[in-house]
């Protein structure tokens, strides 16, 4: 190799019109590629260490993690401050919004809850830019074996995952002086100069940098390339800026690919988080150089560029979302309007997409989007049982096998809810979420069987109606009228209880019973009198009326069921 290199000097010497492009040939080449290659492993050292972080922190949180983000987002303010804690303890802005997608998807929270959530987010993301901008790799390694040494001699979950944490930071800390390190040659590369001169135009800056977030999905990588680029004085403080703009756009993509095959209102949720990346960056690209001014007014400017500029950049990076913050967050609610708007509701849509796999890690949570889904269960059944009277009654063919299809929906949904509680029960489950497991189990049930009463019992007495050419009096059609409304609210009643585990809906429904026996028993009495009238069809009549009776009392018997099952654990059990 040496003598390689004696030759090729030698070569140029003796060429001395060419010496200077050969010299660049022989020489700047292999420290472009040692430069590559530094910045390349550097970067991988960084991707490394901040998904060590982040499994370290998700794991000491274990499932409360997810529990937090559902819950702990009553107002905006609230849903902000809980965004922000979140993602500076998981290190990343992509997890919290992957999060969010499936919540919103699964109807654990409301899309304004999610927006609110996502700004404060944001400004979560920049703690990691604000601990590289610090020269601290002289303890990176020790950092390192720190963690190493917690996480292999633990025994103890807790102390695994801190150890995790602690190399984890180690990891980032030495993969940013890597890459400052490797960059340092290309001060005197020509043409990476070139390339960090198009820099200066702040559009190609903005481009370059969301497409290089995008393609690696984190902007803490992209900004601890940014300040390791300003580390050497490679870069200014506005095009330090300007990147920072590009990395808040790009790691939008990830929110994006997670909504993919997810409910419309998890794309709402996806595309409010770019809405309000691009949104801000528009407003303050005009503005970069007045944002500049007031960093230089809030962060240090003693000492070297190389010194003080990545926590220029730090600082601007945190202060773009804290001021995009309080200018977004008066507008959340026309934000969630306009994006409902956007990605209106799609017909038709029967297949759950809110039943979502990453919740089967969390049961309390997996448990509550299943309630949530038996209560649809339960409102496409009561829609059946509205439509079914006036389908027996007056209906045609048509009508009645328009039953006979929505009850295939029905069906479809309850196989994906019943599928679902199955695989939540391989989980590890307290007294508490079993017993309500069962319950919803038990109620998913019932409401597939009150379908199969519309279908299989209410429609063919609607058929034998049109063969037998049967005609029901105003007088006793009012009377089926009344027993359907009383059904229908019990059913009602019964979706309340399932639904949300509503125990005065439950307790109500309950108490009907006397009701419903009195309507029946009313109807009997009625069709009998009937049976006395010339009418030549007053067989068929009576028969079929009495089989509508007695099938609407079989659907508030399901129901009744029901809210038995909701109302099991209290003290007192109804009779």
């Amino acid at each position: 190799m040496d003598g390689l290199r004696y030759h090729a000097f030698a070569f140029c010497f003796v060429h001395k019109e060419k010496k200077d492009s050969l010299i660049m040939e022989t020489v700047a080449q292999p420290g472009v590629w040692s430069a590559f290659v530094g910045f390349v492993g550097g970067l991988a050292l960084f991707l490394y260490g901040m998904d060590m972080m982040s499994d370290g922190f998700k794991g000491a949180a274990g499932n409360n993690l997810r529990i937090w983000l559902a819950r702990l987002t009553g107002n905006r303010l609230k849903a902000a401050g809980t965004g922000l804690v979140v993602t500076a303890m998981v290190q990343s802005s992509s997890v919290t919004t992957v999060l969010l997608v499936g919540f919103v998807s699964a109807g654990l929270m409301t899309l304004q809850q999610s927006l609110g959530v996502i700004i404060g987010a944001d400004i979560g993301s920049t703690i990691t830019t604000q601990l590289v901008a610090f020269n601290v790799h002289e303890i990176a390694l020790l950092l390192v074996a720190i963690g190493f040494a917690m996480w292999f001699s633990a025994r103890a979950d807790r102390m695994r995952h801190a150890g995790a944490i602690t190399m984890g930071i180690g990891l980032v800390f030495y993969g940013m002086s890597v890459m400052a390190g490797a960059m340092q040659p290309l001060q005197h590369s020509a043409w990476f100069m070139d390339v960090m001169g198009q820099m200066r135009h702040m559009g190609f800056a903005i481009v370059f940098s969301a497409l290089f977030t995008a393609m690696v999905q984190s902007s803490a990588a992209t900004m601890g390339v940014v300040v390791a680029l300003a580390s050497r004085g490679l870069i200014s403080l506005e095009t330090g800026i300007a990147l920072s703009f590009g990395a808040n756009i790009g790691t939008c993509i990830t929110a994006v690919l997670a909504a993919i095959g997810k409910s419309r209102e998890a794309w709402r949720t996806a595309l409010g988080h770019v809405a309000f990346k691009v949104v801000g960056v528009l407003i303050w690209a005009g503005l970069i150089g007045v944002l500049a001014k007031i960093v230089l007014m809030v962060s240090p400017t003693n000492g070297t560029p190389s010194e003080v500029l990545p926590r220029q950049i730090a600082n601007a990076h945190t202060l773009f979302n804290v001021l995009n913050l309080f200018v977004f967050i008066w507008f959340i609610k026309p934000a969630a309007l306009f994006l409902k708007w956007l990605v209106p509701e799609k017909k038709g849509e029967v297949l759950s997409q809110v039943l979502e796999e990453d919740l089967l890690q969390a049961p309390a949570l997996a448990l509550a989007a299943a309630q949530r889904e038996v209560g649809r269960l339960g409102q496409m059944v009561s829609e059946m049982v509205v439509g079914a009277l006036p389908a027996i009654l007056h209906g045609t063919r048509g009508d009645l096998d328009r039953l006979v299809m929505r009850d295939g929906d029905v069906d479809a949904l309850y196989e994906a809810i019943v599928e679902y509680l199955r695989r939540i029960g391989r989980h590890e489950l307290d007294a508490v979420q079993g017993r309500m497991l069962m319950r919803l189990m038990e109620a998913v049930g019932d409401f597939e069987s009150i379908g199969d009463v519309v279908k299989l019992d209410l429609v063919a007495v609607g058929r034998h109606r049109l063969e037998e050419n049967i005609t029901v009096s105003t007088q006793t059609e009012a009377l089926l009228k009344e027993v359907a409304q009383k059904v229908h609210d019990s059913v009602g009643f019964a979706i309340a209880a399932a639904g949300q585990g509503d125990q005065t809906a439950a307790q109500a429904l309950l108490e009907m019973k006397g009701e419903m026996s009195r309507l029946g028993e009313h109807a009997r009495e009625h069709g009998v009198k009937r049976l006395m009238s010339d009418d030549p069809n007053r067989f068929h009549t009576y028969s079929r009326e009495m089989e509508v009776v007695d099938r609407l009392r079989r659907i508030y018997y399901f129901a009744r069921k029901i809210a038995l099952a909701t109302l099991e654990n209290t003290e007192e059990k109804p009779s």
